[in-house]
């Protein structure tokens, strides 16, 4: 299979962790403070659609570096006052060395911090563009690293406090994903007809789930019938959750006109929402975006007797295309690009929908005394959700009282990692909430990997509560608990 280059986006968010005992020009961290100090820039993210990207890129012919974000509208967001900006961490990729012994540190910065830059040098740098993206020029590459292997790590800053820390990490890989590790609540399993390749990938976020997936388009088919979606929707096991939103990204291969290349695929992207549409009554909100597959055209033929087109213009590979003989010859791969990426925001039936959040309040507590743990459980999310749309104040899951006995271990790990996910708690005060229900129910296999993915945010942090090897044996024991 060929090799693919791909960005791992991480994000970190730094509580109580100190940039380290030197300044970094006139950054500021937030320590105990970070929900007051952040929480615009933690509600931006928060509400960001996916499809938006931004991160760091070189040019590797004059080394300059540029600030990139794909919607002009988020930036300006984002960027408001005079004190807000970025900063990049040129990190020497020498360090991730497994021969080499990283010292002891207390920084999250990880390479060579370079000076901040704020929204009017932001602004006045900025390149026009002919659509909604923004593109900085935001300094060049040190003289020290240009024969060095380095990445960009960024740093978002809010009235000069770092509220974001994004790892960008540049890997050779397979078809497989690396997510961020996410918190357990409860589980939703399905199987994709449509690609065995693509490993199963759920978010566990309430009652809310997402699951992601790809379709392949045969050549010049434009539609998807009912018919065709049926053996997704069945394979979903959707009995009891309804599509609430679905976000496709939809790409050609590169042969032919663009033009009539991104209108055959917002066809076949719509094509797959109206099939689905015909399952369920409510309305399914849609996003669509489409592209010609240019990355994995370029990835494909790195490594074959073609990879000279990549030397080309898109308008000369085009014109390259045009011959039969070399356009029947990148068909293998051309085939592979046509598909639709597909991202499915599910969300359970709620049949508490028109009770109130004190008479939910009531149920849930009637539900315990009668040992009623599936319909508590039912009550507990349609809560969740109450406050995740904003209907209800956070403090309202400080409502369900929940006796700390190992029967309601479920319950007590959902309220505990909810309040965290919504910052209503710190990392450090979820892990030590969790920890009392490790001593709870020790052999609870959720509570365990819950502490565990806690543990990876505290490490990234940069701080030495975790002992590497300790750490280790946890993970490793993960496997045999016995409720995996």
């Amino acid at each position: 299979m060929v090799k693919l280059r791909c960005f791992i986006f991480i994000i970190g968010l730094f509580i109580l962790s100190p940039l380290i005992s030197q300044e970094y020009f006139d950054i500021k961290t937030p320590g105990s403070k970070y929900n007051t100090k952040c929480k615009d820039c933690i509600e931006i993210f928060r509400n960001m659609p996916d499809e938006i990207q931004f991160g760091i890129r070189r040019d590797y012919e004059s080394n300059e570096l540029y600030f990139f974000v794909t919607n002009r509208e988020w930036f300006e967001q984002m960027f408001k006052k005079a004190t807000d900006g970025i900063a990049i961490d040129i990190v020497n990729k020498n360090r991730y060395d497994c021969s080499v012994e990283i010292l002891e540190e207390r920084t999250i910065i990880r390479g060579d911090l370079q000076r901040p830059i704020y929204l009017k040098e932001l602004t006045s740098n900025m390149i026009p563009t002919q659509d909604n993206r923004v593109i900085i020029k935001v300094g060049k590459v040190p003289d020290k690293f240009l024969s060095e292997d380095i990445e960009f790590n960024l740093l978002i800053l809010k009235k000069k406090y770092l509220c974001y820390y994004n790892s960008f990490v540049d890997l050779q890989t397979y078809r497989w994903d690396l997510l961020e590790m996410g918190m357990f609540l409860d589980t939703l399993t399905y199987k994709s007809r449509f690609n065995q390749t693509i490993s199963k990938q759920e978010q566990y976020i309430l009652s809310h789930k997402s699951l992601r997936f790809e379709i392949p388009f045969a050549k010049n088919k434009s539609s998807y019938s009912q018919e065709d979606i049926k053996p997704l929707y069945d394979s979903l096991s959707l009995t009891n959750y309804n599509v609430k939103k679905i976000t496709i990204r939809a790409y050609s291969s590169i042969e032919g006109k663009t033009d009539r290349n991104n209108e055959l695929q917002k066809q076949r992207a719509e094509s797959i929402v109206t099939a689905l549409q015909k399952f369920q009554e409510p309305e399914i909100i849609n996003e669509v975006n489409v592209s010609e597959n240019w990355v994995e055209f370029l990835n494909d033929i790195t490594y074959s007797s073609y990879s000279y087109l990549s030397e080309l213009s898109k308008k000369e590979i085009k014109e390259k295309l045009n011959d039969k003989s070399i356009l029947n010859a990148l068909e293998p791969y051309l085939a592979s690009h046509r598909k639709a990426v597909v991202v499915l925001e599910l969300q359970k039936k709620n049949k508490y929908n028109d009770i109130s959040a004190e008479g939910l309040v009531g149920i849930f507590q009637k539900s315990l005394s009668e040992q009623n743990l599936e319909q508590a459980i039912e009550i507990q999310n349609s809560l969740f959700d109450r406050v995740i749309n904003q209907q209800l104040p956070a403090t309202y899951i400080d409502k369900l009282e929940i006796p700390r006995k190992s029967e309601y271990g479920s319950l007590l790990n959902k309220n505990t990692v909810f309040k965290y996910m919504i910052n209503n708690v710190g990392v450090y005060d979820a892990l030590l909430e969790l920890n009392k229900l490790a001593d709870l129910l020790p052999k609870d296999g959720h509570i365990k990997y819950n502490i565990a993915a806690l543990k990876f945010k505290i490490w990234v942090l940069g701080e030495q509560a975790i002992e590497p090897a300790e750490f280790k044996k946890e993970i490793n024991s993960l496997k045999v608990g016995s409720k995996n």
